[in-house]
């Protein structure tokens, strides 16, 4: 009975996010499309839609505006199989010990100072 209660006091004051608009500008934004890169493109979100991507772009009034000056920007194009970010996760321990594998060298997402994926590299 209390659970229930809960339940629908969290539903009744629940609101749903505000719709939101934001621009993300002078980035370098790769469409995916086959195309160059686009240096200093803009991409606009609308209700956490891609509504335009590319040079020349304008933002709409009200808008966010959040700087990629130097940073890539890849909307829309999403990888269904990535293991980058996760060759760090579960290396402190050898397997031995019952951690995770150890050598990651070779791997597309090497993280390692000489791994394509470094800083240092």
């Amino acid at each position: 009975m209390i659970r229930r209660a809960l339940a629908l006091l969290l539903l009744a004051t629940s609101t749903p996010a505000a719709p939101q608009t934001f621009a993300i500008v002078n980035g370098i934004v790769a469409k995916g499309d086959g195309g160059e890169p686009v240096q200093g493109g803009t991409v606009v979100v609308r209700n956490g839609r891609i509504v335009a991507a590319g040079s020349g772009v304008a933002v709409p009034p009200g808008a966010q505006i959040i700087d990629a000056a130097g940073k890539w920007v890849t909307p829309g194009i999403v990888a269904g199989f990535s293991r980058l970010g996760l060759a760090d996760v579960d290396l402190g321990t050898s397997a031995e010990e019952g951690g995770g594998a150890t050598d990651t060298a070779g791997s597309a997402d090497d993280t390692s100072q000489t791994g394509p994926f470094s800083a240092m590299g």
